[in-house]
């Protein structure tokens, strides 16, 4: 008996939303042209300032189906940010994130 699992995967487009009304750091990840989510507010600052240079660019893969935790997360989807960018941006990046995460605040 031969079993095949098929994932298709979804690469999206992450960019600054600085028209949001709720929140002036909000990042928006957009799938045919139109937005279907935003990346979390404890990090979408980091990744729109990040973002607000033209060079860079993010994108987003989906690894998973959405799930609702509660506590006012809304729906989340597990993903992969894939950044990039000049070596100095990345490495800017990483030298902001790398404590955040290891902190458990990311």
């Amino acid at each position: 008996m031969i079993s095949v699992l098929v994932i298709f995967l979804q690469i999206l487009l992450a960019k600054p939303e600085p028209s949001n009304v709720r929140d002036k750091n909000a990042v928006a990840i957009f799938k045919d042209g139109s937005i279907v989510g935003h990346v979390p507010i404890n990090m979408a600052p980091i990744l729109y300032q990040f973002l607000r240079r033209e060079v860079n660019k993010a994108f987003v893969e989906v690894k998973g189906e959405k799930v609702n935790r509660g506590g006012g997360y809304g729906l989340e989807i597990p993903c992969v940010y894939r950044l990039y960018g000049p070596p100095r941006y990345i490495q800017r990046l990483k030298d902001t994130l790398e404590p955040l995460i290891a902190a458990g605040h990311l």
